[in-house]
This record gives structure tokens, sequence and C-alpha cells, in this order.
């Protein structure tokens, strides 16, 4: 298994652990407590409210959307589907097109979880 080291591993780390995802890729995640995001000091406050048509939406009038896969990438997934869907059980080729399935799946879920996470930030650095 070839191995890329994203980051560097802080100082302090006790365990890790060793997972695979549906997409069939590995991560290693260590245990570490990181230093607490420091708020401005300007007294800013937001209110957040989530919603359905819009993700979420703030105080201060911004509107967030969560992004998802490109047309190109929903078209890719709708063939993919539909050939799923004609493929024999138990056979390889469907057993192929379900992991094809899963890698575009899983492209969707990390852009949706790298968004909320760096919005999450934004807000905590922007406001008290």
């Amino acid at each position: 298994m070839r191995f890329r080291m994203s980051r560097p591993v802080p100082e302090g780390v006790k365990s890790y652990r060793v997972t695979r995802d549906r997409a069939g890729r590995w991560h290693i995640a260590f245990a570490y407590i990181p230093a607490p995001i420091p708020g401005p000091g300007n007294g800013a406050t937001v209110g957040v409210d989530r919603g359905v048509a819009v993700a979420a939406a703030t105080s201060a009038g911004d509107l967030l959307r969560v992004p998802g896969l490109t047309p190109g990438e929903a078209r890719r997934l709708g063939l993919l589907r539909r050939r799923l869907s004609r493929a024999a059980p138990g056979g390889g080729r469907r057993a192929r097109l379900r992991a094809a399935i899963a890698r575009l799946m899983a492209r969707q879920v990390d852009r949706r979880r790298n968004w909320v996470e760096q919005t999450s930030t934004t807000l905590a650095r922007s406001f008290v």
C-alpha cells in the first residue's frame, strides 16, 4: 500500500486508527486534541439558520450553499446507476459499477465535509 503523508504528525499523539471507506480508500487518523481557535474579540455575534433550499443562512445576510457534484459528475452518476440496475446480481460488472458509484458518492461526501469544516472555522474566526 502506498502512503502519502498529507500533513506532519503533531506532537503528543498517543494512538491512531486505520480505516477503509466504501470507496476503497485507506485512511489513518491520529488521536490528537488541537488548540482552540481564538475568536477575533470584536464582540460581533451571528445567528445561523439551517434550511432545506439553502444549507444555512446567517443573520448577517449570507446564504451558505453546500457544494455537490458537478453537472458532469451528476450525469455520470445517473448513467452508472442505470447500468447498475441492469447488471446481474452477483456479477463482476455489478461489483465494478458499485465501486464506481461509491467513488463518486465519496467525492460528494468529501466536498460536503470540507465545506462544513471551512464554514464553521470561518464563522468561529469571524464572530466573538
